[in-house]
């Protein structure tokens, strides 16, 4: 692999571009791996040797099995991470409460947590790693596959090592290239584009921006503009579960000098609720609102201020109560008596959130709809039209019957 990267130069410079980084760190690792150690030629050459290199691989060994019990008994005790999940979901509602992939976890006195994490301390934090994510693995499989470990162990490891900012550009490549045909594959080719053309702002600049708003990136330019000081305020904010602007967790100028940072555990109500029932045994669904609306993608039609209508949803959405009534609801002793629900059905609480969560998003949609409305003049279309007329589409195409405006639509939503 090493002689394919010098072969072919764009494999080089977008793949592996430091690929001695990654062989040396997981090579280390594996020397402080118990079983895995075994199965390498070096530790049997260094048997061999006798003396100080057979004494080097052994106190590697007692070093890595020391680690090891130590991490297996903090996953038991929930005293560290895995990774996070793939859903993104399950994932946002997690990020949002201010939990962490890969940390060590301490309880404060009022019962919240903090997260320190190890992820940088390779090859030791490799270690911690994968034991944590063979827990969390266990924990949402079903007992058959729990009962097997090297199962739980294969996936663990595909998980660690996709965290790994040192292996990024590998593991990008590996996803485009088993993203499969059609929409999908194509999205995770142009994020991955996007992600390396942002690569390129040198990093010096990067550190001069103070705008500390986590960015939704839609294009090649935003994820680039995204990155000079000046520039990133025409970027919009990613935005939460409220539509409440996502900021990044060290701030300004503090994300220049600390590559990690130490994180407080929110202790929000109704924050801490989303996450416990995504990442509960239900695995229940919470989401922002969908960026297509019937045939109409909100993201590409934008206000007289250069806003899109997508962003001007979240806006109003967070301009709401919602947040407020989901704590109230999930504090209530109604909401208590209820039930979490399994892999099967949701159960009653996350059907009462599902009902506050469907009522706040048609409010933010009809607001924005009403707005854009009234600035139909100026903009030269009517998305509330629009949208009533791909309503009217669906069911006569439903019925049997001809959708004179859909050519219409589609061709305005281009």
């Amino acid at each position: 692999m090493y002689q394919a990267a010098n072969t072919h130069p764009m494999l080089r410079g977008t793949v592996l571009p430091f690929i001695k980084v990654p062989a040396n760190l997981l090579r280390e690792a594996a020397s402080y791996t118990p079983g895995i150690a075994q199965l390498r030629k070096q530790f049997w050459a260094d048997m061999a040797e006798g003396g100080e290199r057979a004494s080097e691989a052994i106190g590697k060994m007692a070093t890595g099995s020391t680690l090891l019990a130590g991490a297996t008994y903090l996953a038991v005790e929930g005293k560290i991470t895995g990774g996070a999940s793939t859903d993104p979901d399950i994932r946002n509602r997690m990020y949002e409460k201010n939990w962490q992939p890969y940390s060590f976890v301490f309880e404060n006195a009022d019962g919240s947590h903090t997260y320190v994490p190890f992820a940088r301390f390779d090859p030791w934090g490799l270690v911690f790693g994968i034991v944590g994510d063979v827990a969390q693995v266990s924990q949402h499989t079903n007992e058959e596959s729990r009962h097997s470990f090297a199962a739980a162990a294969t996936m663990a490891v595909a998980n660690l090592l996709n965290s790994r900012s040192y292996l990024k550009g590998m593991v990008d490549a590996l996803d485009v290239l088993s993203g499969g045909q059609g929409q999908d594959g194509m999205d995770k080719f142009v994020r991955i584009m996007n992600q390396r053309a942002a690569s390129y702002v040198p990093n010096f600049v990067r550190t001069l921006q103070p705008d500390t708003e986590i960015k939704e990136i839609r294009s090649m330019m935003d994820a680039i503009m995204a990155k000079i000081p000046g520039l990133a305020q025409g970027v919009p904010a990613k935005r939460g579960y409220f539509g409440d602007k996502l900021m990044a967790p060290i701030g300004w100028p503090w994300h220049a000098i600390l590559p990690s940072r130490v994180g407080q555990e929110s202790t929000d109500p109704g924050l801490l609720e989303l996450a416990r029932l995504s990442d509960g045994p239900a695995g229940a669904h919470f989401s922002t609102p969908e960026k297509k609306v019937g045939t109409l993608n909100l993201t590409t039609f934008k206000n007289a201020e250069g806003v899109t209508a997508y962003d001007r949803m979240m806006e109003k959405l967070s301009e709401t109560d919602f947040h407020a009534k989901l704590n109230e609801l999930v504090q209530s002793d109604k909401y208590k008596a209820g039930n979490d629900g399994d892999a099967f059905y949701p159960g009653s609480k996350t059907t009462e959130i599902k009902k506050l969560e469907s009522k706040y998003h048609k409010h933010a949609l009809d607001a924005t709809l009403k707005e854009f409305r009234d600035q139909s003049p100026a903009l030269g279309y009517d998305l509330h039209e629009m949208h009533r007329a791909d309503k009217k589409n669906a069911r006569d195409s439903k019925h049997g019957r001809d959708t004179v405006e859909l050519d219409r639509l589609l061709e305005l939503n281009q």
